[in-house]
């Protein structure tokens, strides 16, 4: 699978804009985006972290996106975009998929999951035991939604593969970087969704990624690595080439001040990542067409 093009564009200030303008800016998006039968289109949407839409024809999921503290470190969904992300509203409405990587509260806030499905009447919940013990401590919103969630927690270093309405996805326990915390359940998540694959690290850490069994995700393809920031570091650009070998790198779980510049270093040396990329506001949108032949 080839990567063909991309685009950018930007939710500009989305609570005062007439919802009739975002839909018309998605639909000439839907068309430039890919000139060709043969080529199929994802978009990603960044939240805030490591939150992200991801979108393809009329599947959308949400992963990590959910949650409102940055410990006063990473950027956060503002309540504005909160009120989008859980009341059923563009470009967060019709959702499909939640999958939420662990249960740090910068990834992951149980009231907001609860509204979100609620107002979702048919999205679907893929999260980790330690997750889903959280959401389970409101019983009355937890037995609103609990027909719907998949919990799924494989032994550390291991996967299991999964298909929700359609959306095929690989949960990959891997040990959880950042401090090292060991007793995390850190579900990395390998989504397959019209032919295209993203990778989604979650928090987990480089240098144990080589622990992996059960699948290959060099020969995985992958179109699109979403990578947390030990992934993105000159010093594991190897490792992470290495194992995840993706077509394009988004990297995430940066402080904002930080995000600003993680690109001035690559330029000096570009072949470090493969088309490296870094978010750096809230409801900017990138959209990538794949030969999927």
């Amino acid at each position: 699978m080839n990567r063909q093009a991309n685009c950018i564009c930007r939710y500009n200030n989305i609570l005062i804009k007439p919802i009739i303008l975002i839909l018309i800016l998605n639909l000439y998006l839907l068309n430039v985006r890919c000139s060709s039968v043969e080529k199929e289109s994802l978009s990603v949407t960044y939240v805030a972290n490591c939150g992200f839409l991801i979108e393809s024809g009329t599947k959308k999921i949400l992963v990590d996106a959910l949650f409102k503290e940055g410990y006063n470190r990473y950027e956060i969904p503002d309540s504005g975009t909160r009120i989008l992300l859980t009341s059923n509203k563009e470009p967060f409405n019709n959702i499909d998929l939640i999958l939420i990587t662990h249960s740090h509260a910068d990834h992951f806030d149980p009231e907001m999951v609860i509204r979100c499905m609620v107002n979702n009447p048919d999205a679907k919940l893929l999260c980790p035991e330690q997750v889903l013990d959280i959401i389970g401590k409101d019983p009355a919103g937890y037995e609103k939604i609990r027909s719907r969630i998949t919990e799924c927690t494989p032994d550390t270093f291991t996967t299991e593969k999964i298909e929700i309405d359609g959306i095929e996805v690989t949960a990959c326990r891997l040990a959880h970087g950042y401090q090292n915390k060991s007793d995390i359940q850190n579900i990395a998540y390998l989504i397959r969704i019209n032919k295209i694959k993203v990778f989604h690290t979650g928090d987990a850490d480089p240098l144990q990624i080589n622990k992996l069994t059960g699948i290959d995700l060099s020969e995985e393809h992958i179109n699109i690595g979403l990578i947390n920031s030990e992934f993105g570091q000159i010093k594991n650009a190897e490792i992470t080439n290495r194992y995840i070998h993706a077509a394009h790198n988004i990297i995430m779980h940066l402080p904002g001040d930080i995000a600003m510049t993680w690109m001035e270093p690559l330029k000096e040396q570009p072949g470090l990542f493969s088309d490296p990329f870094v978010f750096t506001k809230s409801l900017e949108k990138k959209v990538y067409c794949f030969d999927t032949e």
